[in-house]
């Protein structure tokens, strides 16, 4: 191979062309001594860059449209582009055609090195360094800064300046009226108070207490709607619906979970719940007897929250109380609707439970329900979807106690 080193002397310079002049055909130059990276065409050479070609033969170079010929050889070989210099210009010129020649430009003019300033200075179109802080402005910049005002200024007696005085007849913002008005934080000598204030006894602030004897009648209204509520609820715990209303035996069928919906009104923790049995007990020996409470969702599904295990002697007598403590306590929400239930699954004879039957459909199954009915059911259900209740004119009386 044969090295040919190419000195562009600062000239940008492109390889357009490589020939073999000994066999007339275009040639290919390298990138490498190993001859196995060729270069595209054209080329942009580099600062004194160095390609290679085969070795022994004649070759002409194509740069930037001079052509030059190289023998390549194993010694390194150079080909030196010289820099364009200044023109001939005869033996006599004026100064404009020197300077023309100088510039590079025809019409042109000489430009003398510009001599360095300082970094607080700018360089003007007339050649010359000056200050920034002493840079003009345009004619109409000034025009407009002309007519603005000062920030400390004052209006010849028409406008005053933010912190002033009209001569009495207003004040500052922070000032007394001699006792005419008063600041915003002052008090009227007894006639009006500061807005965080007592009014000695006889008024209370916006957050306070009544104990039940400050309000007139009130422990006597109370008294009185308790005595008269004692006529239909326990005393303690909830019933389904006020005992005097239970009056006859409600008939039981297997297999048919019977609902009876209540609002709670009061809030305690059931522990145990009841039912009663009339003139007909449950004949031996049932599959299943269970009760239970359910919470009553907004949109009438029921979710079983309280219950017992199954107890096949329950309702095995007549006229009798049968209470079953909750396998867990249950807190209840004053105002939340809930359903007491209870199912008897069985073949042999089933019990009449006290309770009360409407014939009316329209009147147990208007919101809020009073009693409903689920039919084929095997064991009390988790939840109940409110489309799978039956209108139901059996509603069993059940309590649910601490």
């Amino acid at each position: 191979m044969g090295a040919v080193l190419i000195r562009n002397n600062t000239q940008s310079l492109t390889l357009t062309a490589v020939y073999d002049w000994d066999h007339d055909v275009a040639a290919t130059a390298y990138s490498n001594a190993a001859l196995s990276a060729a270069i595209t065409l054209p080329h942009s050479l580099g600062d004194n860059e160095t390609i290679y070609l085969p070795n022994g033969l004649n070759f002409r170079l194509t740069i930037s449209g001079k052509q030059e010929r190289i023998v390549s050889q194993p010694t390194l070989q150079i080909v030196d582009i010289p820099a364009p210099g200044i023109p001939d210009l005869g033996d006599f010129v004026t100064q404009a055609e020197l300077e023309d020649a100088l510039e590079g430009v025809g019409g042109g003019s000489y430009e003398p090195p510009v001599t360095a300033g300082t970094s607080a200075q700018v360089y003007q179109g007339d050649k010359t360094w000056v200050a920034k802080t002493g840079l003009p402005i345009s004619t109409a910049t000034q025009a407009a800064l002309d007519g603005k005002a000062a920030s400390d200024h004052n209006h010849t007696g028409v406008y005053s300046p933010v912190s002033h005085n009209h001569d009495s007849a207003y004040a500052a913002s922070g000032h007394n009226h001699n006792g005419t008005y008063a600041t915003a934080a002052h008090n009227h000598d007894g006639t009006y108070a500061t807005s965080a204030h007592n009014h000695s006894g006889v008024y209370a602030t916006a957050s306070h207490a009544h104990a039940q004897a400050d309000i007139t009648d009130l422990a006597a209204k109370v008294a009185e709607l308790n005595a008269f509520m004692a006529n239909f609820r326990l005393a303690s715990g909830v019933s389904s619906y006020p005992r005097r209303e239970a009056r006859t035996g409600v008939s039981m069928s297997s297999g048919t979970l019977r609902l009876s919906y209540f609002t709670a009104d009061r809030a305690f923790t059931a522990a145990n719940i009841t039912a009663y049995t009339t003139s007909t007990a449950a004949a031996a020996t049932p599959t299943l007897c269970r009760m239970g409470l359910y919470s009553v969702a907004g949109n009438g599904d029921l979710t079983l929250v309280a219950s017992h295990a199954s107890d096949t002697a329950l309702f095995n007598s007549t006229s009798g109380k049968f209470t079953k403590a909750l396998t867990a306590s249950y807190a209840l929400t004053v105002g939340q609707l809930y359903a007491a239930a209870v199912l008897v699954v069985t073949g042999a004879t089933v019990p009449l439970l006290l309770g009360n039957t409407i014939t009316t459909g329209d009147v147990f199954s208007a919101a809020p329900r009073t009693s409903a009915a689920v039919n084929s059911q095997t064991d009390l259900p988790s939840s109940i979807a409110v489309g799978s209740l039956s209108n139901s004119s059996n509603d069993v009386y059940m309590e649910l106690t601490p």
